[in-house]
């Protein structure tokens, strides 16, 4: 009985692990879609002179750029 049931636990792991892999693919996406929407927000508040809020101005400020910080 107890083979049976480490068996099928070992099976329910692998698959899970299987599902984690999709996961961090979907991840890395999702990651490089708001790098590229971080791009298209910087040229639009060029375009309107900073009066959009940039909602990652904290970023700025921590990375001793204060021209961000500043638009707020």
């Amino acid at each position: 009985m107890r083979r049976e049931e480490g068996g099928e636990r070992k099976v329910r792991i692998r698959r899970d692990e299987k599902r984690k892999g999709e996961r961090l693919r979907e991840g890395a996406q999702g990651r490089r879609e708001s790098k590229e929407r971080q791009k298209i927000k910087e040229r639009s508040s060029e375009i309107w002179g900073g009066k959009k809020k940039d909602s990652k101005s904290h970023r700025g400020r921590k990375n001793g750029d204060f021209s961000i910080a500043e638009r707020k």
